[in-house]
C-alpha cells in the first residue's frame, strides 16, 4: 500500500514538474534556445517601435546574447527590409558574409551575418527575420544576436554548435509585440 502512495506522488510530481517545463514566459520575457529573455527596452517613435529583451543579469548596455522585436509600420516588402540589413552591413563591412533567404510567396525573408567593430576584440552573430503578421500593420522584425569574444575558445564554439539550431528555431518563433513601457 505504501509503495502504490508513493507511485502516484511521484506520477503527481513528474505531471507537475513537465507542466512547470512547458509554461509560457509572461509578456515582458520571451523564451529562446531553452533561455529566458526578459525585456529591458522599449521605444516607439513614429511609425518605428522596438522591444529589446536579454537574459537575466544582463542588460541593453551589456549583453552576451540578446533578442528584438521590432515592428515597421510603413514597410510592406520583407524582401527589401532584409536587403537594407545587408546593405548597411556592406557599407560598414564590405567584406562581411551573410546568408539571405526569402520564403516562397514573399512572406518571409532572413538574414544572418558575423559583425566586427573596427577594434576586432568581438564578434557579433545576427539574425533577422522578417515578416507580415495577420492583423499587424506593416512589417515585424525578429532579431537575436549572440556577442562573443574572439580570444573566448568556449564562446567560440558555443556559436558553432548552436547556430543553425538557432536560425531553425528564429524560423518559427511568433514573439509577442509589447512596446508598451
Amino acid at each position: 500500500m505504501v509503495a502504490h502512495g508513493c507511485a502516484r506522488f511521484f506520477l503527481f510530481f513528474l505531471m507537475f514538474a513537465s507542466s512547470l517545463a512547458y509554461a509560457e514566459a509572461p509578456a515582458e520575457a520571451i523564451l529562446f534556445a531553452g533561455e529566458r529573455y526578459e525585456r529591458a527596452f522599449v521605444s516607439q517613435k513614429g511609425d518605428f517601435r522596438l522591444a529589446e529583451y536579454v537574459r537575466p543579469g544582463e542588460t541593453v548596455e551589456k549583453w552576451t546574447r540578446l533578442i528584438a522585436v521590432r515592428q515597421f509600420a510603413n514597410l510592406n516588402n520583407v524582401e527589401n527590409a532584409a536587403a537594407g540589413v545587408i546593405r548597411e552591413l556592406q557599407r560598414k563591412e564590405p567584406e562581411a558574409r551573410f546568408q539571405f533567404l526569402v520564403k516562397e510567396g514573399g512572406g518571409e525573408a532572413m538574414v544572418d551575418f558575423l559583425a566586427r567593430p573596427e577594434s576586432g576584440s568581438w564578434v557579433e552573430f545576427n539574425a533577422f527575420r522578417y515578416r507580415k503578421v495577420p492583423g499587424i500593420k506593416g512589417l515585424v522584425a525578429y532579431q537575436f544576436a549572440y556577442r562573443f569574444e574572439l580570444s573566448d575558445i568556449d564562446a567560440t564554439h558555443t556559436f558553432k554548435k548552436a547556430r543553425n539550431a538557432w536560425l531553425e528555431e528564429l524560423r518559427s518563433v511568433e514573439w509577442p509585440l509589447h512596446f508598451n513601457p
